[in-house]
């Protein structure tokens, strides 16, 4: 209740203040005509820039028309190209944000004006680097950065670094984005440039967090978030509360992580950018499934699912549409002039040689017009295919922030060799997230070990691998259940209740073979539900079959019970537990499945060698045996010698 009564009342105060100073301008623009409407026009984008694109670029392109038509070539020309770049670049236009961006460069080397020359070329840089072409933004932001040096411009000098901060981020080279950012933040410090000083603050923040360094995080966010607040900063404001969220939920603060995405959700909603309401829903997905709020969790994905639709389809879907219907209109168009030329060919009569000239002669200019506008509506798709591919990447980009939290919640490899020494785990998702998952706790000596299948690829598959994980801390961690054919049995139980299977048609499930290793008795204890085990010795195959049934899905009854193997290691074994996606790839030259029986007798010949060569040598068969084929399921497999 506290959270939306701050967010109404900021919002309250934003739009007052905000609308005021429009108003004026507004009032200003309705008594002026001609060039005394440049500079308030001007004024005017800069103020639309980062919340109303369509009414910036509606601004912007009246002044633009109004200096080039007066041929009016001053530093309001340059401001204008450089206001109009970045709103297309914000709308993710960046052929056209490019366009303006190089008409600056050119026009601010001809005015000879090295400062607006020098913020050309890093404007051109962020549209290099958005693209993810960093040859290309490295060498403008250090054109830009020689200039400013060149020029002791200190404010120019630390947005360089802050760009190359940003490359860096984007590369993935974290260690070098945290040492610009600070160059950036230490320059603006002397400076006193605030705004600076917040905006560093939030990419160092930003940065720590991709270090899953989230308490050094919090501490840049928080000081970024008070001078945002102050400043009624919209689209800072719902970026910094956002991240503000991601770090509260890593370090299982989950009531302020649900305050600052509820906060950040709602601005977003309201100032109609999609991409962060889509950020926000995945992240307050996660934290409902931390909460054992599966059934907010699923709302809150479902949401997410219809932005990432809504983004990749619907304006997409309304240009083709608007394209088409104004074809269609042309088109009627042309065939109404047709029939209107012959008709009055018959009515004048004694010029008939002369009207047939005349209709043959109009006849071929409506076709070359008409070829002329499917040639036009040709280019207009084309271009819309372009935009489209730059959402797909963007959706891409935000499914793989999902993957990062994905593979946050598996149990790192580390602290898996501490109590295993000889292990490999080869994971390896058919798309961005996967179905597939492990798991892995050690309990009262006892090491218990997980894989698990679940139904679907992708988003779907990826959140009910994040119930099963949730749920199986629970089993052990909580109820301290540690024999696998008991946790079998409240797996399947806490599936069907949390999906609601008992009063639903959902009949999602999954798959999962479960070990429990007592190394100092050297026995395992086995059970599977549709998942069997593998394991050799002393050059000899053996194999447990798994129970005909799956956790959840279609299984009728609320309870099933599992069957519970124990074996005894007299010797080294090596244990193998693996979901179906290896041994169902097509490839080979039928372009058939791999089969069990091709990946036990794998398995078999490489059982003998070290952990991490057995994992490689899994990896460049099935390269080889798919050939061209695509991966068409999800793949884990778990090896494991005692």
């Amino acid at each position: 209740m506290k959270t939306k009564i701050f967010t109404i009342f900021f919002l309250f105060y934003f739009f007052h203040s905000w609308a005021s100073q429009i108003d004026s301008l507004e009032t200003q623009l309705k008594n002026l005509t001609d060039t005394a409407r440049i500079s308030p026009l001007i004024e005017l984008c800069e103020i639309y820039l980062n919340n109303f694109p369509d009414k910036a670029l509606k601004c912007g392109n009246e002044a633009n028309e109004l200096l080039k038509s007066h041929k009016i070539s001053d530093s309001r020309l340059l401001k204008i190209l450089s206001l109009l770049g970045m709103v297309h670049r914000n709308m993710g236009d960046y052929p056209n944000a490019m366009n303006f961006y190089l008409e600056e460069i050119a026009c601010a080397e001809k005015m000879k004006d090295r400062e607006m020359l020098a913020f050309g070329y890093q404007s051109l840089s962020d549209i290099y680097n958005c693209q993810n072409d960093f040859d290309q933004a490295i060498e403008n932001i250090e054109k830009s950065l020689d200039i400013f040096e060149q020029m002791h411009h200190l404010q120019g000098v630390a947005f360089c670094y802050y760009t190359l901060g940003q490359i860096s981020m984007n590369k993935k080279d974290y260690p070098h984005a945290l040492e610009y950012h600070r160059n950036a933040l230490e320059l603006r410090k002397k400076l006193n440039d605030k705004n600076g000083i917040a905006s560093s603050m939030m990419q160092i923040g930003i940065t720590l967090q991709k270090q899953d360094k989230h308490t050094q995080a919090l501490l840049y966010l928080r000081e970024a978030q008070v001078h945002f607040e102050k400043n009624n900063d919209k689209k800072n404001l719902i970026q910094i509360w956002n991240k503000l969220a991601t770090s509260y939920m890593f370090l299982n603060d989950l009531t302020q992580a649900e305050e600052m995405a509820i906060q950040s959700l709602n601005l977003a909603e309201l100032s109609g950018i999609r991409e962060f309401s889509r950020e926000c829903t995945w992240i307050l997905t996660q934290i409902h499934v931390k909460q054992k709020d599966f059934e907010g969790a699923y709302e809150f994905q479902s949401l997410y699912i219809a932005y990432n639709d809504s983004i990749q389809h619907q304006e997409t879907n309304l240009q083709f549409e608007k394209m088409r219907s104004s074809f269609e209109k042309d088109k009627m168009k042309i065939e109404m002039q047709q029939q209107l030329w012959i008709r009055n060919s018959f009515i004048v009569g004694f010029v008939l040689v002369v009207i047939f000239f005349i209709i043959v002669l109009r006849n071929n200019q409506e076709r070359k017009r008409t070829n002329n506008l499917l040639r036009y509506q040709k280019e207009e798709i084309q271009s819309k295919n372009e935009e489209l591919n730059i959402k797909n990447q963007n959706i891409t980009a935000s499914i793989t922030y999902a993957k990062r939290i994905q593979e946050a919640m598996l149990p790192f490899e580390e602290k898996i060799a501490e109590f295993l020494p000889e292990f490999f785990i080869f994971f390896r998702p058919r798309d961005i997230v996967s179905g597939d998952f492990y798991w892995f706790q050690n309990k009262n000596e006892k090491i218990i070990v997980a894989v698990a299948d679940c139904t679907g690829h992708g988003v779907p598959g990826a959140f009910m691998s994040m119930v099963g994980n949730e749920l199986l801390n629970e089993i052990v961690l909580e109820k301290n259940i540690s024999e696998p054919n008991l946790i079998l049995s409240e797996l399947h139980k806490g599936i069907r209740y949390v999906l609601k299977q008992d009063v639903t048609e959902n009949r999602d499930g999954m798959d999962v073979v479960i070990l429990i290793i007592d190394k100092k008795n050297r026995i395992v204890e086995y059970a599977g539900a549709m998942r069997p085990l593998f394991f050799i010795h002393d050059d000899i195959v053996d194999e447990r079959k798994p129970d005909r049934k799956g956790i959840g899905g279609f299984q009728v009854s609320a309870e099933q019970n599992f069957e519970k193997h124990i074996i005894e290691i007299p010797s080294q074994t090596v244990f193998y537990m693996f979901s179906d996606g290896y041994h169902d790839q097509l490839g080979g030259e039928a372009k058939r499945k791999m089969t069990n029986k091709r990946f036990k007798e794998l398995l078999v010949e490489i059982h003998k060698k070290p952990m991490y060569e057995q994992k490689k040598n899994l990896i460049e068969f099935l390269e080889h045996w798919m050939g061209n084929q695509k991966q068409i399921d999800d793949i884990t497999i778990f090896g494991i010698r005692i």
